[in-house]
């Protein structure tokens, strides 16, 4: 939910930009607009599910419609909330790419990492086996 907060955000700001800026003001747009990308700040560096230290970590920022209401998504949500390994900025638009940053800074639990690919792993194998041959 607060990837597509921060989509509001971006694209909010987009708005209010010009064609015709100076190269002060587009340096000056990119760097508030990189601060938008960087979810550390004023968030807790220990997860809240499993009390473990997390490191920074640069991530992608892509693109695309979220699922926000898959059971998948919730269950993520609720158990492995610090799991997530990329910025999903959702479907905007930039009318110029060179004010986006590609990369993002996130907080990433290894034991929600851990966790959520165990689950997806045992959620395949049981979908493989219930599959009729």
């Amino acid at each position: 939910m607060k990837f597509f907060i921060l989509f509001l955000i971006v694209c909010a700001s987009l708005t209010a930009l010009s064609l015709a800026a100076s190269e002060d003001e587009l340096a000056a747009r990119r760097k508030a607009i990189e601060a938008v990308f960087d979810f550390t700040k004023g968030t807790s560096d220990i997860c809240p599910v499993h009390k473990v230290k997390m490191p920074v970590k640069v991530v992608p920022v892509t693109y695309g419609l979220p699922v926000i209401y898959s059971p998948e998504v919730r269950k993520k949500q609720a158990e492995f909330p610090f799991s997530e390994e990329f910025i999903l900025l959702g479907d905007c638009v930039a009318p110029d790419e060179t004010l986006f940053p590609k990369t993002g800074k996130v907080l990433v639990c290894p034991k929600c990492v851990a966790g959520w690919n165990s689950w997806l792993d045992a959620t395949k194998k049981n979908v493989a086996k219930s599959k009729p041959k």
